[in-house]
């Protein structure tokens, strides 16, 4: 991984790259590679998840390189009762050491009707004891921190373009402000987020040194 903080996006399928950021002629099965040759690092949602056939993610560790990882969002409904749970153990399997670490998300139902959080995961320490469970951990108005012993998450709730390099700054500065200062990537997470935007909040890690 790189030695700044890493950007990444949640989700690399959003219809409105493909004109863009991924070329109009590129088959939707290689955007993930397209994706993984720019940035470094993804969520995958839980609202990519489906109850018959999980994630779907037979071949993505091939379309991506050595360094790549995914993060993934626990769903919901796996956190509630034990149906899907062996389908989604198979699809991290799939993962191999790309899979960065399984983020339990406030948009979780266990942690939305305060659940304890140990407690609802423990059949995923059962399975996955290797495996970084992230837990949420300092929040503010836009940002929310997610952490394991060893890593940290900031995710960012982007509502609008960054225009330029000052608006990806102050929106950093504040996530990481809000108690999130030891996250080591950074997740944006937007309906109308563009790859620029994710290009320019790079830039200014950089330029700041993180």
């Amino acid at each position: 991984m790189s030695e700044n903080l890493v950007i990444g996006a949640c989700d690399w399928r959003h219809k409105h790259w493909s004109q863009s950021f991924y070329p109009e002629e590129l088959p939707s099965v290689w955007c993930l590679g397209f994706y993984s040759n720019e940035f470094e690092t993804v969520l995958v949602p839980s609202s990519a998840w489906q109850a018959e056939s999980g994630y779907r993610c037979e071949g993505w560790l091939d379309e991506v390189n050595e360094n790549f990882r995914f993060y993934v969002e626990l769903p919901p409904a796996l956190s509630e009762g034990d149906s899907g749970r062996e389908q989604f153990i198979e699809d991290m399997g799939l993962l191999e050491d790309a899979l960065g670490g399984i983020v339990l998300t406030t948009r979780s139902a266990s942690h939305v009707s305060g659940i304890d959080v140990a407690e609802s995961c423990a059949w995923l320490n059962d399975a996955m004891p290797d495996t970084p469970l992230l837990s949420p951990a300092a929040a503010a108005q836009g940002y929310q921190c997610y952490q394991d012993d060893d890593r940290a998450i900031v995710m960012v709730r982007l509502y609008h373009d960054l225009v330029d390099k000052r608006d990806a700054r102050m929106l950093l500065e504040q996530a990481l402000l809000a108690g999130c200062a030891n996250a080591q990537i950074c997740i944006i997470d937007s309906d109308v987020l563009r790859a620029s935007d994710l290009s320019q909040m790079r830039q200014v890690i950089e330029v700041m040194g993180l």
